[in-house]
Protein backbone atom coordinates (compact mmCIF):
# COMPACT_ATOMS: atom_id res chain seq x y z
CA UNK A 1 0.00 0.00 0.00
CA UNK A 2 1.36 3.40 -0.99
CA UNK A 3 0.19 6.87 -0.01
CA UNK A 4 0.88 9.84 -2.29
CA UNK A 5 0.28 13.34 -0.96
CA UNK A 6 -0.12 16.56 -2.95
CA UNK A 7 2.42 19.23 -2.02
CA UNK A 8 2.21 22.84 -3.11
CA UNK A 9 5.04 24.14 -0.91
CA UNK A 10 8.23 23.03 0.79
CA UNK A 11 6.35 23.05 4.10
CA UNK A 12 3.68 20.72 2.67
CA UNK A 13 6.40 18.34 1.50
CA UNK A 14 8.20 18.28 4.85
CA UNK A 15 4.98 17.69 6.79
CA UNK A 16 3.86 14.95 4.40
CA UNK A 17 7.17 13.12 4.81
CA UNK A 18 7.03 13.57 8.59
CA UNK A 19 3.60 11.92 8.59
CA UNK A 20 4.91 8.90 6.70
CA UNK A 21 3.85 9.64 3.11
CA UNK A 22 5.53 7.40 0.59
CA UNK A 23 5.52 9.79 -2.40
CA UNK A 24 4.66 13.38 -3.24
CA UNK A 25 2.92 14.95 -6.20
CA UNK A 26 4.14 18.53 -6.51
CA UNK A 27 1.69 20.95 -8.11
CA UNK A 28 0.84 24.63 -8.36
CA UNK A 29 -2.69 26.02 -7.95
CA UNK A 30 -4.93 23.32 -6.54
CA UNK A 31 -7.98 25.48 -7.32
CA UNK A 32 -7.43 24.65 -10.98
CA UNK A 33 -6.79 20.95 -10.37
CA UNK A 34 -3.02 21.44 -10.29
CA UNK A 35 -0.74 23.15 -12.80
CA UNK A 36 3.01 22.97 -13.46
CA UNK A 37 4.91 24.21 -10.39
CA UNK A 38 7.90 26.59 -10.62
CA UNK A 39 11.26 24.94 -11.17
CA UNK A 40 12.62 26.61 -8.03
CA UNK A 41 9.90 25.01 -5.88
CA UNK A 42 10.66 21.54 -7.22
CA UNK A 43 14.38 22.03 -6.61
CA UNK A 44 13.73 23.19 -3.05
CA UNK A 45 11.48 20.21 -2.31
CA UNK A 46 14.05 17.78 -3.70
CA UNK A 47 16.57 19.25 -1.28
CA UNK A 48 14.15 19.09 1.66
CA UNK A 49 12.77 15.54 1.54
CA UNK A 50 14.04 12.08 0.71
CA UNK A 51 10.83 10.42 -0.51
CA UNK A 52 10.16 10.22 -4.28
CA UNK A 53 8.37 13.09 -5.97
CA UNK A 54 6.35 13.26 -9.13
CA UNK A 55 5.70 16.65 -10.69
CA UNK A 56 2.58 17.89 -12.44
CA UNK A 57 3.27 19.08 -16.00
CA UNK A 58 0.16 20.97 -17.10
CA UNK A 59 0.56 24.55 -18.31
CA UNK A 60 -3.15 25.34 -18.64
CA UNK A 61 -6.39 24.23 -17.04
CA UNK A 62 -7.62 21.97 -19.82
CA UNK A 63 -7.13 18.39 -20.95
CA UNK A 64 -7.25 18.53 -24.74
CA UNK A 65 -6.74 21.00 -27.54
CA UNK A 66 -3.16 21.84 -26.55
CA UNK A 67 -1.51 24.27 -28.94
CA UNK A 68 1.83 23.53 -30.56
CA UNK A 69 3.42 26.06 -28.22
CA UNK A 70 1.94 24.33 -25.18
CA UNK A 71 3.22 20.95 -26.34
CA UNK A 72 6.71 22.37 -26.74
CA UNK A 73 6.46 23.93 -23.26
CA UNK A 74 5.37 20.61 -21.76
CA UNK A 75 8.26 18.88 -23.48
CA UNK A 76 10.71 21.42 -22.07
CA UNK A 77 9.26 21.11 -18.57
CA UNK A 78 9.57 17.33 -18.70
CA UNK A 79 13.20 17.64 -19.77
CA UNK A 80 14.02 20.05 -16.94
CA UNK A 81 12.31 17.95 -14.28
CA UNK A 82 14.04 14.81 -15.53
CA UNK A 83 17.39 16.58 -15.28
CA UNK A 84 16.54 17.52 -11.68
CA UNK A 85 16.16 13.85 -10.85
CA UNK A 86 12.48 13.56 -10.01
CA UNK A 87 10.88 10.12 -9.75
CA UNK A 88 8.42 10.98 -12.48
CA UNK A 89 6.01 13.41 -14.09
CA UNK A 90 2.22 13.64 -13.96
CA UNK A 91 0.73 14.37 -17.34
CA UNK A 92 -2.46 13.76 -19.29
CA UNK A 93 -3.56 14.74 -22.77
CA UNK A 94 -6.72 13.78 -24.63
CA UNK A 95 -7.64 13.95 -28.29
CA UNK A 96 -10.73 15.89 -29.33
CA UNK A 97 -12.72 12.63 -29.25
CA UNK A 98 -11.60 12.10 -25.65
CA UNK A 99 -9.06 9.34 -26.03
CA UNK A 100 -5.52 9.41 -24.60
CA UNK A 101 -3.41 11.43 -27.04
CA UNK A 102 -0.70 8.82 -27.44
CA UNK A 103 1.01 10.48 -30.42
CA UNK A 104 1.57 13.74 -28.54
CA UNK A 105 2.50 11.95 -25.34
CA UNK A 106 5.07 9.88 -27.22
CA UNK A 107 6.55 13.04 -28.74
CA UNK A 108 6.82 14.67 -25.32
CA UNK A 109 8.48 11.63 -23.75
CA UNK A 110 10.63 10.56 -26.68
CA UNK A 111 13.90 11.48 -24.93
CA UNK A 112 12.80 10.36 -21.48
CA UNK A 113 11.69 6.74 -21.75
CA UNK A 114 13.17 5.93 -18.34
CA UNK A 115 11.10 8.44 -16.35
CA UNK A 116 8.03 7.43 -14.37
CA UNK A 117 4.79 8.74 -15.86
CA UNK A 118 1.43 9.07 -14.14
CA UNK A 119 -1.45 9.74 -16.54
CA UNK A 120 -3.54 12.11 -14.42
CA UNK A 121 -7.28 12.57 -14.09
CA UNK A 122 -7.69 13.55 -17.69
CA UNK A 123 -8.31 9.79 -17.71
CA UNK A 124 -11.64 10.41 -15.96
CA UNK A 125 -12.77 12.48 -18.94
CA UNK A 126 -12.05 9.74 -21.47
CA UNK A 127 -14.99 8.57 -23.56
CA UNK A 128 -14.46 4.94 -22.48
CA UNK A 129 -12.20 4.32 -19.47
CA UNK A 130 -11.61 0.67 -20.31
CA UNK A 131 -10.59 1.48 -23.86
CA UNK A 132 -8.42 4.33 -22.56
CA UNK A 133 -6.75 1.97 -20.10
CA UNK A 134 -6.01 -0.55 -22.86
CA UNK A 135 -4.55 2.21 -25.03
CA UNK A 136 -2.27 3.39 -22.23
CA UNK A 137 -1.14 -0.13 -21.39
CA UNK A 138 -0.43 -0.95 -25.03
CA UNK A 139 1.55 2.27 -25.48
CA UNK A 140 3.90 1.50 -22.60
CA UNK A 141 4.25 5.24 -21.96
CA UNK A 142 2.73 5.42 -18.47
CA UNK A 143 3.33 3.26 -15.43
CA UNK A 144 0.43 4.69 -13.44
CA UNK A 145 -3.06 6.13 -13.93
CA UNK A 146 -4.64 8.50 -11.41
CA UNK A 147 -8.39 7.99 -11.30
CA UNK A 148 -11.67 7.97 -9.40
CA UNK A 149 -13.06 5.68 -12.13
CA UNK A 150 -14.98 8.63 -13.59
CA UNK A 151 -17.03 9.05 -10.41
CA UNK A 152 -17.04 12.21 -8.32
CA UNK A 153 -15.10 10.42 -5.58
CA UNK A 154 -13.18 7.18 -5.22
CA UNK A 155 -15.83 5.85 -2.82
CA UNK A 156 -18.55 6.35 -5.42
CA UNK A 157 -16.32 4.70 -8.02
CA UNK A 158 -15.33 1.61 -6.02
CA UNK A 159 -17.01 -0.95 -8.29
CA UNK A 160 -15.59 0.53 -11.47
CA UNK A 161 -12.18 0.99 -9.80
CA UNK A 162 -12.25 -2.73 -9.06
CA UNK A 163 -13.14 -3.52 -12.67
CA UNK A 164 -10.35 -1.28 -13.98
CA UNK A 165 -7.91 -2.86 -11.53
CA UNK A 166 -8.78 -6.31 -12.87
CA UNK A 167 -8.02 -5.12 -16.40
CA UNK A 168 -4.78 -3.43 -15.37
CA UNK A 169 -3.49 -6.37 -13.35
CA UNK A 170 0.25 -6.03 -12.90
CA UNK A 171 0.73 -4.25 -16.24
CA UNK A 172 0.02 -0.77 -14.90
CA UNK A 173 -0.73 0.61 -11.44
CA UNK A 174 -3.89 2.50 -10.64
CA UNK A 175 -3.79 5.30 -8.08
CA UNK A 176 -7.17 5.90 -6.45
CA UNK A 177 -8.03 9.59 -6.05
CA UNK A 178 -10.95 11.80 -5.13
CA UNK A 179 -12.32 12.50 -1.67
CA UNK A 180 -10.08 10.01 0.14
CA UNK A 181 -9.97 10.38 3.93
CA UNK A 182 -9.05 8.30 6.95
CA UNK A 183 -12.75 7.42 7.25
CA UNK A 184 -12.96 5.74 3.84
CA UNK A 185 -9.48 4.70 2.69
CA UNK A 186 -9.73 1.16 4.05
CA UNK A 187 -13.12 0.68 2.40
CA UNK A 188 -11.72 1.90 -0.92
CA UNK A 189 -8.66 -0.31 -0.67
CA UNK A 190 -10.62 -3.42 0.30
CA UNK A 191 -13.37 -2.86 -2.24
CA UNK A 192 -11.26 -1.97 -5.25
CA UNK A 193 -8.03 -3.91 -4.87
CA UNK A 194 -6.10 -0.73 -5.73
CA UNK A 195 -2.87 -0.39 -3.75
CA UNK A 196 -1.90 3.26 -4.28
CA UNK A 197 -3.83 6.27 -2.98
CA UNK A 198 -3.61 9.97 -3.76
CA UNK A 199 -4.80 12.55 -1.22
CA UNK A 200 -5.02 16.32 -1.46
CA UNK A 201 -7.53 18.23 0.65
CA UNK A 202 -8.13 15.22 2.92
CA UNK A 203 -4.81 15.82 4.71
CA UNK A 204 -5.04 19.61 4.84
CA UNK A 205 -6.09 21.90 7.68
CA UNK A 206 -8.50 23.36 6.86
CA UNK A 207 -9.63 20.77 4.29
CA UNK A 208 -9.55 23.28 1.45
CA UNK A 209 -7.37 24.19 -1.52
CA UNK A 210 -5.51 26.73 0.57
CA UNK A 211 -5.13 24.53 3.65
CA UNK A 212 -1.75 23.22 4.76
CA UNK A 213 -0.73 19.57 4.90
CA UNK A 214 -1.20 18.23 8.43
CA UNK A 215 1.36 15.56 9.37
CA UNK A 216 -1.08 14.01 11.86
CA UNK A 217 -3.69 13.43 9.17
CA UNK A 218 -1.07 11.86 6.91
CA UNK A 219 0.00 9.58 9.75
CA UNK A 220 -3.60 8.50 10.34
CA UNK A 221 -3.94 7.48 6.69
CA UNK A 222 -0.67 5.55 6.79
CA UNK A 223 -1.78 3.71 9.92
CA UNK A 224 -5.12 2.86 8.30
CA UNK A 225 -3.32 1.31 5.32
CA UNK A 226 -0.84 -0.48 7.56
CA UNK A 227 -3.76 -2.05 9.43
CA UNK A 228 -4.62 -3.98 6.27
CA UNK A 229 -1.22 -5.67 6.05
Amino acid sequence: MLLEIIATSVEDAIRAEAGGAHRLEVVHDLRRDGLTPPYALVEAILKSVSIPIRVMVRPQNHFHGFSRGEVLLIRQDVRVFCEMGVDGVVIGLLTHDHQPDIDTLREILTEHSDIGVTFHRAFDRAADPFQALDVLIDSGLADRVLTSAQAKTAVEGIEQLAALQRVAGDRLRLIAAGGITVANIVRIAAGSGVQEFHVGRGVRTPEAHDGQVDARKVEQLVRALDSMA
